[in-house]
């Protein structure tokens, strides 16, 4: 009787031992390893996709929606692979009627937005006498400054209604620069001007009330 019961525990530690072997280098298998570390991989967090606000400006009724019909249409073409949430929003002033259902119907947030300076207070009797008959709208021209307020939007591009994107510019939207622009030589006061006046036709922001 002591001798089997010798030989019971004898066995009963082997196995003991084996199933300690088997479950130890199950750990440490690679191929074990691998589907662990995959698991992790699908616990990263994805980062948000970016919003984006394609932003046009109107000052006037006119024969300009078709338009901001065809600008709208290129960008859906030039941006359909990129993961990005866009808009359209339209700035209309507050003289602005007809274009509105219209602007709507195209597909564009229609937000009216009044001329953001009073012209007669301005100090400089220079810009306050040549401001409203500047470029095609004048003072209105400046509405294009809310852009910065759309605070819900990682980056906002303002664009002329009567521009076509033929190729997306993501290069430009991913950059971190709080502004991108392009400058206008023509609108200059005199030759050789250092600080080139803006082109407000085509604009990159990062929205900020500061």
């Amino acid at each position: 009787i002591l001798y089997t019961s010798i030989i019971t525990l004898i066995i009963t530690i082997s196995l003991f031992l084996i199933y300690i072997i088997v479950f130890t280098s199950t750990l440490t298998d690679p191929e074990n390893s691998s589907s662990i570390n995959y698991s992790n991989k699908q616990l990263d967090i994805i980062p948000p996709k970016k919003k984006i606000a394609f932003v046009i400006t109107i000052t006037k009724d006119g024969h300009f929606q078709d338009g901001a019909a065809v600008l709208a249409y290129s960008i859906i073409k030039s941006f359909q692979n990129l993961s990005y949430q866009y808009t359209f929003v339209a700035f209309v002033h507050p003289t602005v009627s007809i274009a509105r259902p219209i602007l709507s119907r195209i597909g564009f947030h229609v937000i009216e937005t009044p001329t953001p300076v009073n012209v007669s207070a301005i100090s400089g009797s220079f810009l306050r006498e040549k401001i409203n008959n500047n470029g095609c709208c004048g003072a209105s021209e400046l509405m294009k400054l809310y852009a910065y307020r759309l605070l819900q939007y990682d980056r906002v591009i303002h664009l002329d209604a009567d521009t076509i994107v033929l190729k997306e510019f993501s290069e430009l939207i991913e950059r971190n620069y709080s502004l991108i622009y392009t400058t206008d030589p023509n609108m200059a006061t005199h030759q050789g001007e250092q600080r080139m006046p803006v082109q407000g036709g085509f604009i990159i922001l990062q929205p900020s009330m500061d």
